[in-house]
């Protein structure tokens, strides 16, 4: 295989919208392309080496689900349970439904499930400020007395459905979400860069964030938003991680040493009604539905692979039926995922 299109592509990228960046590529456990180029720090010129730690967001999901999924396997829970069968909090919730003249609170038509958290149609909202200061557990709970954006399995919506599964995660397991990754994720695959950065101490270990300004980009300070207490473990963007550990979770993923080839199919499976479609729009993933927590082809589509993207320009791809993962990571917030989505999987798939 020759992986020159993919390298061509990544230092296009870092001329000038990205200060640097790390890709790995990986096939059934084997690695078969592994390239750097850049500056992870470029106010102090530091290059990047390979070791960094970088900030995953929304690539926390794909763990939070893949566990979710083992849980489903133990037994632990149902995709179809009620929300409130594990967490009482959520027994009854409210929708805040939009009106002519302006808003009614009324009660759920049905109940938040398993699979509406993981497919993020159970109307929760995205403003983690509703959150006080505490742990996981009872951060989340607080969302019990929040009214929900509309009924459960109606529309998608992109919001804090699995923060709340990472605390039901934390119910059924009996400890912290970030153990839950420790047993199930992190100690099985040998992950040892890998952890939430609510537990990172010294935040000068990890790389440094940038935002995206007029086509390159300027240092911002480090975006605390998804570690709002110490103890507050997000299920849905907390993770910071190395692309040497996540590449070995996505080739583990993808090649069912994690979860059996059923539940990864169903996973894979669009979830979208016709309304939560319309919901679905953001341009970089036209020709994608959405699944149990990652980006699917829709079904006529020229695309094989699933995956998820992160907030500071990280990405993420499984071709299941070829048994070939990719990870990308930059640490640029803002940065044109479009140009970057597609960019990187043309890139992979020509070299293929």
């Amino acid at each position: 295989m020759n992986f020159s299109p993919l390298k061509s592509f990544v230092d296009e990228a870092c001329l000038v919208r990205l200060p640097g960046a790390d890709v790995r590529v990986r096939a059934r456990g084997q690695a078969l392309f592994e390239y750097r180029t850049g500056f992870s720090d470029a106010e102090n010129e530091i290059e990047t080496d390979g070791t960094e730690v970088w900030p995953a967001y929304s690539l926390t999901k794909l763990m939070t689900c893949a566990c979710a999924m083992m849980a489903r396997e133990e037994g632990r829970l149902g995709l179809d349970e009620p929300l409130g069968t594990y967490l009482p909090a959520f027994s009854r919730m409210r929708v805040a439904e939009a009106l002519p003249g302006g808003k009614r609170i009324r009660d759920a038509v049905r109940p938040v499930t398993v699979r509406t958290l993981m497919s993020m149609s159970a109307g929760f909202g995205p403003d983690i400020r509703l959150l006080p200061a505490g742990d996981t557990h009872f951060a989340v709970n607080a969302l019990a007395d929040q009214p929900l954006l509309c009924d459960p399995g109606e529309h998608w919506v992109y919001g804090l459905s699995h923060d709340v599964l990472g605390a039901l995660l934390e119910t059924v397991y009996g400890m912290k979400l970030r153990d839950v990754f420790r047993q199930k994720l992190f100690g099985p695959l040998g992950l040892r860069h890998s952890c939430f950065l609510s537990e990172v101490e010294d935040l000068s270990a990890l790389t440094p964030l940038y935002r995206a300004v007029n086509g390159g980009y300027a240092s911002i300070p480090f975006d605390m938003t998804y570690a709002p207490s110490p103890l507050y473990d997000s299920g849905g963007a907390g993770l910071v991680t190395s692309a040497g550990d996540f590449i070995r979770f996505l080739d583990a993923l993808c090649t069912g040493r994690l979860i059996s080839a059923s539940s990864l199919a169903l996973m894979c499976q669009d979830t979208l009604t016709p309304a939560a479609r319309r919901d679905f729009c953001w341009p970089q993933l036209a020709g994608y539905g959405y699944g149990l927590g990652l980006r699917v082809p829709l079904e006529g589509s020229q695309f094989t692979d699933v995956g998820w993207g992160g907030a500071a320009g990280a990405y993420a791809l499984m071709d299941i039926g070829r048994g070939v993962s990719m990870c990308f990571f930059t640490n640029v917030l803002g940065a044109d995922e479009v140009y970057l989505y597609a960019g990187l999987r043309d890139a992979l798939y020509s070299c293929l």
